[in-house]
């Protein structure tokens, strides 16, 4: 019994352990704002309160400053933000039109205003495009690039190639990516911080012979780390791909699509060395899907819904 239950201590100790470490990982799916609150002189302000929204979601955390007039809010879900400052003495300040990217951390330097009566001050802009606190060498693909570049496949994984150093060599199994010269072995592909990788012919899961492995319409976001990655990454030595699908918000919103390929409009591929042509394509070749996502309780539960079905011949 007492062999039993000390087992039991120390299991339990050991997830407490773990949590830590658990959490340092999140940041592959999330993002951070982090920021330096100063009066009109340029003073730091310890003690001013931050409230850091998700206008999609409503979601907020709530800060207070430090002695250095810093705030760091960490593990925010991503999409567009509102930072609301507010400190006795002085006017509101609200910064608007802030947009989180994947693992992107945000610095802010937020300038109060000196008011006698409740008054409030706005301020839309977009965060700086040189993120100074980022240290990898990232490329972010964003929602409207993925929306809205053609790609034959509706594959996710070709537009890892508008990332420098990154291409198709031919893997064991089938086409696999290269990252700055390194073998598909040695990449790390993940989906919403899930392993996404064939570990047994060293390539992405499903390898690049399916046109697709889910609806590129609910992906929100693709980075790629080529060099220099942080710890939160790990386990690999090549280049790390980061999907991000999209969830559901307060607004309903959806998307379809619908793609026909006529074989008759295909041709034979050439064969390298002047050998015999590879057959045609045979029969036409139709790609239909739909994303639908909203809220189930506003503010609170959302759903988001995704759907793809392809009929055609490959080569």
């Amino acid at each position: 019994m007492h062999r039993r239950l000390r087992s039991s201590v120390l299991a339990f100790a050991l997830i407490l352990a773990l949590v830590p470490r658990l959490g340092a990982q999140s940041q592959a799916t999330t993002g951070i704002i982090e920021g330096l609150v100063l009066d009109p002189e340029g003073a730091i302000r310890p003690g001013a309160t931050v409230v850091v929204r998700n206008t999609a979601t409503n979601f907020e955390q709530t800060h207070v400053t430090d002695v250095n007039g810093r705030f760091r809010a960490l593990l925010l879900p991503l999409g567009p933000y509102r930072v609301t400052v507010t400190l006795q003495g002085f006017a509101t300040l609200v910064r608007d039109g802030l947009t989180l990217s994947v693992g992107q951390t945000v610095s802010l330097t937020l300038r109060l205003e000196v008011s006698g009566v409740q008054q409030e001050v706005s301020v839309s802009a977009e965060a700086p495009l040189v993120a100074t606190s980022r240290t990898e060498g990232t490329t972010i693909i964003p929602q409207e690039a993925v929306a809205k570049l053609p790609e034959f496949n509706h594959n996710y994984l070709e537009f890892t190639k508008l990332t420098p150093g990154v291409s198709i060599v031919q893997g064991p199994d089938s086409d696999e990516l290269t990252i700055n010269g390194q073998k598909g072995i040695q990449n790390n592909i993940s989906v919403d911080g899930a392993d996404f990788n064939n570990p047994f012919f060293g390539e992405q899961r499903g390898g690049t012979r399916p046109p697709f492995t889910f609806n590129l319409d609910a992906v929100q976001e693709v980075v790629v780390v080529a060099d220099g990655a942080n710890a939160e990454f790990g386990r690999s030595s090549g280049g790390f791909v980061n999907v991000v699908t999209k969830s559901g918000t307060n607004n309903i919103h959806g998307s379809a699509h619908g793609y026909y390929t006529s074989a008759g409009l295909a041709a034979a591929a050439p064969e390298p060395g002047g050998g015999v042509e590879s057959p045609k394509p045979q029969g036409d070749r139709y790609q239909l899907g739909f994303t639908f996502g909203g809220p189930l309780i506003q503010d609170k539960f959302f759903y988001f819904l995704s759907w793809d079905y392809l009929n055609g011949h490959d080569t």
